[in-house]
């Protein structure tokens, strides 16, 4: 657990050393996770209200089970869509720090509108596509002969494979498919392809969260309108801070790894060389019995 600890206290020291000076940086993503719980909420709001019309009248007809599952995914289609636009904007001011460039996020945001197109057709391919192939990598033991598995992603396994897409997507002109190899090709030749992700942190989220909802918990032991309301107030705002936290810790690191696997040797002022490299847990051989 103290292993846990020390990673997590260096990541957040890394993250804003980094940021520092550029504070703004994290309001991008509190609207971000504003935005996408805005919308969670609006639309628990209208399933609520289908659900008391299902009751009321013991039926439940085709328009509303087309209703609800539309709701469902245009939720999770937004919610990607926000959170890829926003964390690739954050990446891009990223970048201008570690190379001492400008920091602008008017410009970054203007970068990202153009590049709408593109960004939705790699969050439709991620969420048809690559639930395919994560589905077929999981049943399949031939899946690692296909000539898509060895040629188009290098080996690699699909949620590995993608890692830089985004950000080779906003860096450079080129396709989507371009981009899935290309990224792949880049983990491949700078970690090996028998790696996967190593997160280091989540077990301390985690608390962070259990200890956020603590609030709440005790507003609705306590009783009374205001207490609870003031609780699950301050239990939200612990919430969004602490996925704020986490998702610049992940893009930080995120870009960083990314910088370091197309030789941008500035990121070695922000990290250590053995950090970046041991930054994939490599996958452990278990023999056949």
């Amino acid at each position: 657990m103290n292993h846990y600890f020390k990673t997590a206290q260096y990541l957040i020291e890394k993250t804003h050393q980094m940021t520092s000076h550029h504070k703004t940086l994290f309001l991008l993503l509190i609207i971000n996770q504003t935005l996408i719980l805005s919308l969670f909420l609006l639309i628990l709001v209208w399933l609520l209200e289908i659900e008391a019309v299902t009751w009321e009248t013991l039926h439940v007809t085709p328009t509303q089970y087309v209703i609800c599952f539309g709701l469902l995914l245009g939720f999770f289609f937004v919610r990607y869509f926000l959170t890829l636009f926003f964390d690739a904007s954050v990446k891009i001011c990223l970048t201008h720090i570690v190379n001492q460039e400008p920091v602008s996020i008017g410009k970054a945001l203007k970068t990202l509108i153009k590049r709408i197109p593109t960004l939705f057709l790699w969050i439709l391919i991620m969420t048809t596509v690559g639930i395919v192939i994560r589905g077929i990598e999981y049943w399949s033991d031939h899946w690692k002969q296909s000539s898509i598995a060895t040629h188009f992603l290098s080996g690699v396994k699909w949620l590995v494979a993608i890692f830089f897409v985004s950000s080779i997507l906003i860096t450079e002109k080129c396709t989507v498919t371009i981009a899935i190899r290309r990224s792949a090709k880049m983990i491949c030749e700078t970690w090996g392809s028998s790696i996967q992700f190593s997160s280091r942190i989540k077990w301390i989220i985690l608390m962070g969260w259990i200890i956020a909802l603590i609030p709440a918990m005790l507003a609705t032991l306590i009783g009374g309108k205001i207490v609870v309301i003031i609780g699950s107030s301050i239990s939200m705002i612990l919430i969004i801070a602490i996925l704020v936290e986490k998702s610049m810790i992940e893009l930080m690191m995120s870009n960083s790894l990314f910088l370091y696997a197309t030789g941008n040797v500035s990121i070695l002022k922000y990290h250590d060389e053995q950090t970046l490299k041991t930054a994939f847990a490599l996958i452990k051989y278990i023999p056949p019995e």
